[in-house]
């Protein structure tokens, strides 16, 4: 004898699990949100791209869960057509789509970084440009399949355009197809050697910094030749020359130290603390009185690297392609790891609707055990809005 359903309960469940849904994507899409502002959000395409999608999960939670569930509590709420299509449309087809694509995006994206800010200088239109191709390709690919056909006066659609061919279509192309793209992308990724750019995209941020550093070359300097290299250390760039300098206690040379003090330190302070530094010879004083000082050196150093190369928009000091490399690993994981549970999370839900629920000759299931099924899948969909924003949260570097 095949169980019932027992609607009383299903609908108390229905009811408690759409609230715990709207409060926990809530949540986690603002804490993300909250923290991807703590930065300088448009001068960052990758940021920037996460912030929209973290919007995109909060204007699910807000519009599309909050219509469902308003129709759980309310028997009898009147709720326009405009209101009960557009939020199944975007809770299942758009907002799907518009995240694997973003997932794709930030894949390219990190392929091409440095391609990428070499066309693009500006900061604010390569941003805008990243995070609004996946918003761009949903209204240009989904809606218009989705929507097609469909009466705005009579709240429906016209007979023979939401057949069960078309709805198939439907999550294939808003589902299935982007979320195995990006997958694919995001696989490849993993497996490419490349030279890891870091995400912050600022080129108001190198001008100063390379006048900051020209206006230092011109107090430490080596043989009247300054050269700029990254340094290895945490507290910022250092300069050298080619060729290591010689320990001359008598010569009248100023040398660069291997990170730069501050001008209202003493040169003994810095000198005693730094592992890196020899105590300097001489009576202290400030920076401007150490031009003169005799007997300031420095100790072994190495040569800048041969492969090294500026990326317009990238700091010199933080451009490190050969040491970086567990940066780059390491952002590649997270994408994965990311892009790998929406898949797991999204498909099931198409996966389902296109091998049973609209298939002509699918075969019986007991109802008890095909709402397990049904609300499994669906939840699956709405728990990938809880859990990639605080993946993102747990694995973001600081700003």
């Amino acid at each position: 004898m095949a169980e019932s359903v027992d609607l009383d309960a299903k609908e108390k469940a229905f009811k408690a699990l759409h609230v715990l849904f709207i409060l926990a994507i809530s949540f986690s899409s603002l804490a993300l949100m909250v923290k991807l502002l703590r930065g300088v959000l448009l001068k960052n395409q990758r940021k920037f791209l996460i912030f929209t999608l973290a919007g995109g999960d909060l204007f699910l939670a807000l519009f599309s869960l909050t219509v469902v569930t308003r129709r759980l509590f309310e028997n009898n709420v009147e709720l326009s057509y405009a209101s009960k299509v557009l939020s199944e449309k975007y809770l299942f087809h758009y907002f799907p789509f518009v995240h694997a694509m973003g997932m794709f995006v930030l894949a390219i994206e990190l392929v091409h970084r440095a391609q990428l800010r070499e066309i693009i200088s500006n900061p604010y239109v390569a941003s805008l440009l990243c995070a609004g191709l996946p918003w761009v390709l949903g209204l240009i690919v989904v809606l218009p399949l989705v929507m097609d056909g469909f009466l705005w006066s009579e709240g429906k659609y016209q007979e023979g355009f939401k057949n069960n061919d078309r709805q198939i279509a439907w999550y294939v192309v808003s589902t299935i197809i982007p979320s195995t793209l990006a997958l694919a992308a995001c696989i490849v990724t993993d497996f490419i050697n490349i030279k890891w750019v870091p995400e912050d995209f600022s080129s108001e941020n190198t001008d100063s910094a390379t006048q900051e550093e020209t206006e230092m070359s011109k107090i430490y300097h080596v043989d009247n030749q300054p050269t700029f290299y990254p340094s290895n250390q945490s507290h910022g760039p250092f300069y050298s020359s080619q060729s290591e300098p010689p320990y001359r206690p008598n010569s009248s040379e100023i040398y660069a130290p291997l990170s730069r003090p501050p001008s209202n330190h003493l040169a003994s302070r810095f000198s005693m603390n730094n592992n890196n530094m020899h105590p300097v010879q001489g009576s202290p004083g400030p920076l401007s009185s150490r031009l003169s000082m005799q007997n300031v050196y420095l100790p072994p150093h190495p040569q800048p690297d041969p492969s090294l190369r500026t990326v317009p928009g990238t700091r010199l000091s933080t451009y490190r392609p050969q040491n970086d490399k567990s940066f780059g690993k390491k952002e590649k994981r997270v994408l994965l790891l990311v892009t790998a549970i929406s898949f797991v999370l999204t498909t099931p839900w198409a996966f389902f609707q296109v091998c049973y629920v609209l298939r002509d000759d699918k075969s019986y299931i007991e109802p008890l055990a095909r709402e397990i099924v049904v609300n499994w899948f669906r939840y699956f969909l709405y728990l990938r809005s809880v859990v990639t924003p605080l993946i993102w949260i747990a694995t973001m570097r600081k700003p």
